[in-house]
């Protein structure tokens, strides 16, 4: 079985200076991979001799031969050089050619190696001979750790409740994570704090913001704020069946913080039971409030039938919708 270090594992020892002398990348996020490639860069060749020091390779477009030169090649007034190959495995007889290289690997080089599966026989057959270190994507905590960890570098830091709004706001994509707190920095320019109010007037109003806004509508059963916002989504895209799926999804959480408010279950506790921020809990008690198990339940009745009236083709899409939504504000549950 394969060992992985973690990104985290890898800034710890590229801190303490123990940068190996080849390195294999897999996993699926991308934007930890360059973070992580351009530390090690920055930890071994000064910026001014980058270009004499640092190499990039992609298999599909390289020689073997030039790579095996390359990581031969001493660097040019420092210690060590960095030579990066991307979509490894695309290289044909890569791992016949290159293990008697990793058996015994230049010193002087660091060489990252990028493949795409972890789980692939080519990762199995040369991580062997590598440090290897596994980028998956961040959830929960450890998501909350990367962007303390960001911020830090600039001197700065957010409020607990400032990132959940952010998590709500633009999602966890770390390269659309990155881009809004550089906004936000330079933003709140020598205050220290990412506050709320810092969020809600800098990051502009997403498509994922507006499906936010519309489900918050229909849950404080506000109908005409409600049939507003749905004629902004579903002018931008004429996908009802996935309109339906967000209205489903939404039913279903409420219906499920509901009866496990009603056991008396703690915040944390859902939290926890559901995977959810605690800003996410906290919004969806204060949703569930006027709804009673029964009405979500008869929501929910008739989110399916809404489903089968639009998928048979048996009637109006956009009446459809707009039935459902003014039925679920008004607790009216009559047949479709």
């Amino acid at each position: 079985m394969v060992k992985f270090l973690t990104y985290w594992d890898l800034l710890s020892n590229i801190k303490a200076n123990r940068v190996a002398p080849v390195y294999l990348f897999t996993g699926d996020e991308v934007f930890l991979k360059r973070s992580a490639e351009e530390k090690i860069k920055l930890s071994l060749v000064p910026a001014s001799l980058k270009d004499f020091n640092y190499q990039l390779f992609f298999a599909e477009q390289a020689d073997l031969s030039s790579v095996l030169d390359c990581l031969k090649t001493q660097p040019f007034m420092c210690q060590r050089r960095v030579l990066v190959l991307r979509d490894a495995e695309k290289f044909s007889n890569f791992e016949k050619n290159i293990i008697t290289y990793l058996k015994n690997p230049c010193l002087s080089s660091c060489f990252i190696v990028y493949a795409k599966n972890k789980n692939s026989k080519f990762v199995k057959n040369i991580s062997k001979f590598t440090e290897n270190v596994l980028f998956e994507p961040l959830k929960g905590q450890g998501l909350k750790k990367w962007i303390n960890h960001y911020l830090r570098n600039k001197n700065k830091l957010i409020l607990p409740q400032a990132m959940e709004v952010l998590f709500e706001k633009v999602g966890s994509d770390l390269g659309v994570l990155s881009s809004s707190l550089d906004k936000l920095c330079l933003f709140i320019k020598d205050a220290r704090e990412i506050k709320v109010e810092h969020i809600e007037l800098l990051i502009k109003k997403t498509h994922t913001d507006t499906k936010f806004s519309f489900l918050n509508a229909l849950s404080k059963k506000d109908v005409s704020r409600a049939l507003t916002i749905f004629n902004d989504i579903s002018s931008q895209s004429k996908n009802f069946i996935e309109i339906i799926g967000l209205l489903n999804w939404q039913m279903q959480r409420m219906l499920v913080v509901k009866r496990l408010v009603e056991k008396k279950c703690s915040s944390d506790q859902i939290s926890l039971r559901l995977s959810l921020s605690s800003y996410a809990v906290n919004n969806l008690k204060k949703q569930v409030y006027i709804f009673s198990v029964q009405e979500l339940e008869n929501s929910l009745d008739l989110l399916l039938k809404s489903d089968v009236a639009l998928k048979t083709g048996t009637a109006n899409s956009r009446l459809v919708l707009e039935n459902l939504i003014v039925r679920i504000c008004s607790n009216v549950y009559y047949r479709l």
